[in-house]
């Protein structure tokens, strides 16, 4: 029995669009266990929107310590997904002036591993669904052909 190339390409989508759903689902237990991470003082060194790629990118970094130690993180909100509008991306920045005292969640296990807002961003689970559910229907609708 040979396969020809839609048949290839059904199984490839279909693999890709089970992924991207585990994918995210793994993404959304970790958002969820930010809430037990460990808050500490930090400040905000940088505030700045960056055009990227056709995108808006909110890009904050700050510094804060834990147990002695000094560290540096620049994720606001992870999975943070970039905008096509610039008044998006600066309404991000705006929360998170430069020199402001910020409260940083930093993972008890790993220190360097820090957010300045908790639980993910809302619209990367329902992003990851969306693609693959995309990914899933292409790969049926080639199966079904």
């Amino acid at each position: 029995m040979t396969f020809g190339f839609e048949h290839s390409m059904a199984w490839v989508a279909l693999i890709l669009g089970i992924g991207t759903f585990v994918v995210g689902l793994s993404r959304r237990a970790k958002f969820k266990s930010q809430f037990n991470w460990t808050l500490v003082p930090g400040v905000i060194v940088t505030s700045e929107v960056k055009w990227e790629s056709g995108l808006y990118i909110p890009t904050v970094t700050y510094r804060y310590e834990d147990a002695g130690r000094k560290f540096t993180g620049n994720t606001v909100v992870s999975g943070l997904i970039s905008f096509s509008s610039r008044a998006e991306a600066d309404r991000v920045c705006a929360k998170y002036p430069v020199n402001a005292e910020v409260p940083v969640y930093i993972a008890p296990s790993q220190p360097s591993h820090a957010v300045l807002e908790v639980g993910g961003d809302r619209a990367y689970f329902p992003f990851m669904c969306c693609l693959g559910f995309i990914s899933i229907s292409f790969g049926i609708l080639l199966l079904a052909h």
